[in-house]
């Protein structure tokens, strides 16, 4: 007996195109799960497999199927591996303008 779960879009995201919602899917994107998940968010990783799911797109108005294999997991893209110097670069770049003036205002109170 084959499994299908129908999956939407968390609240906040639109895939417009289903090549969208296929590289979302794809690379781990949460999604919505219906009443048999819990109506709790899951991804690749999460989904009983085997299984089919439905993804819907277009603001719901359309759907593609995905056949899930039972070892199906994410495609995660490989991230550069940082320095110590760049980590702390980037965090000195982060810092840059906290408890100053908030940029461009004019009634002189001021910022966060």
């Amino acid at each position: 007996m084959a499994t299908y779960f129908e999956l939407l879009p968390l609240v906040g995201r639109n895939y417009k195109t289903k090549a969208e919602v296929l590289a979302a899917w794809n690379q781990g994107m949460d999604f919505l799960g219906d009443y048999q998940l819990g109506m709790k968010p899951v991804n690749i990783n999460d989904i009983p497999k085997p299984c089919t799911v439905l993804l819907r797109y277009k603001a719901s108005r359309s759907v593609v199927s995905v056949e899930v294999p039972g070892n199906a997991k994410a495609q995660v893209p490989t991230r550069k591996k940082y320095t110590p110097e760049e980590h702390a670069r980037a965090a000195a770049k982060d810092l840059v303008g906290l408890g100053g003036e908030v940029s461009g205002a004019d009634d002189g109170v001021p910022g966060w």
